[in-house]
């Protein structure tokens, strides 16, 4: 693997909001002028070039650089801008749980065949082509999810999202590359799980009824782009 550094313009400016929280300004795209390039061969024989955005380059894991290379196209490059990580989300305080539960009812929910770091999908932003701007408003959220029946939603998950907000305009690329595409990947954890709520009537407790299901709770977002020639 080779490092050096390159000298790359502003690419792109946007405003971050985590879950439905006072909006955070981000700066990194702005003032960051700095990448680290990675050139990097994957098990498919794929050339492709990741560049980091120094702000960020020790907020990427390998194993989210290869995944990256492993869904891009021979000749890629990519450039990975930000990092964003999850906080509460309020709006799933209305939606999400049952109000059954009282002091003679609780759940306990056990978990299995978790794994971390996983990928749960990215969502598009747009295309620019070389020498184009775009502008775009608008905003990109991933919340937790649960395939199943709960009683508590919040014991499976936690009140867990991942939000960009972006007001700014995109840049096609500067180098040999004449399209630009820019996405947000998201990150996070997924498994299995199941929850029992129990009554207790006097000194005895029982088991009312038992759920079972499979759950995704997000915990970063990557702001990237993919350079590559269109013909």
């Amino acid at each position: 693997m080779k490092l050096n550094k390159l000298k790359l313009g502003a690419i792109l400016a946007l405003t971050v909001i985590i879950g439905i929280q006072i909006p955070i300004k981000s700066n990194a795209l702005e003032v960051v002028n700095q990448y680290d390039t990675i050139l990097t061969e994957s098990n498919t024989e794929k050339n492709i070039q990741v560049e980091i955005s120094e702000k960020v380059r020790d907020k990427v894991s390998q194993e989210e650089i290869d995944d990256l290379i492993n869904e891009a196209d021979d000749g890629d490059v990519i450039l990975i801008h930000d990092v964003i990580y999850s906080e509460e989300d309020n709006e799933i305080d209305n939606n999400m749980i049952r109000p059954m539960i009282d002091s003679f009812r609780y759940t306990k929910t056990t978990k299995s065949n978790v794994k971390t770091n996983q990928n749960l999908g990215s969502k598009f932003v747009c295309s620019v082509a070389k020498g184009q701007t775009k502008t775009i408003n608008a905003t990109y959220k991933m919340s937790a999810t649960v395939k199943g029946t709960y009683d508590n939603f919040l014991e499976i998950t936690g009140k867990r999202s991942v939000s960009y907000t972006v007001e700014d305009k995109f840049t096609g690329p500067k180098g040999s590359k004449n399209s630009r595409e820019y996405r947000i990947k998201f990150i996070g954890d997924k498994g299995n799980y199941t929850q029992k709520l129990y009554e207790i009537i006097g000194p005895k407790q029982s088991v009312i009824r038992t759920h079972k299901g499979t759950y995704t709770t997000p915990k970063k977002g990557l702001m990237y782009s993919i350079d590559r020639t269109i013909k």
